[in-house]
């Protein structure tokens, strides 16, 4: 049985660099930044925002710049909206493969992330 950090390093490896860098050799993708060095982060935003660079693009373009263009300048708000939207739909891509609903990783994301 392989400890929780393993486990979490193996997931982290096959399921993002490795795919990643495999669908980026196919489509000839040329900037492979993928994630800066989570490992060192001081925090979990810090954390959040360096372990998955794409994602963190997206939602920063797609999400913070639209608010921003509809007048919503708190970055608060900015933070909950993407939380949430992150949230829902993580939540949702679970509920799809398990076949049930539970919403306790919104909740631990929630506490242990906003401190």
């Amino acid at each position: 049985m392989l400890p929780a950090g393993m486990f979490y390093f193996t997931l982290f490896f096959v399921l993002l660099h490795t795919s990643l860098n495999i669908s980026a050799e196919l489509l000839q993708f040329g900037n492979r930044h993928f994630y800066n060095k989570w490992w060192l982060s001081k925090t979990f935003a810090a954390y959040y925002n360096d372990s998955n660079i794409p994602v963190y693009g997206f939602l920063q373009t797609y999400v913070v710049q639209d608010l921003g263009k509809l007048g919503i300048r708190s970055k608060y708000v900015h933070a909950t909206t993407v939380f949430l939207l992150s949230a829902t739909v993580h939540e949702y891509i679970l509920a799809f493969s398990f076949g049930f609903f539970l919403p306790v990783l919104m909740f631990l994301f929630l506490t242990f992330g906003g401190m």
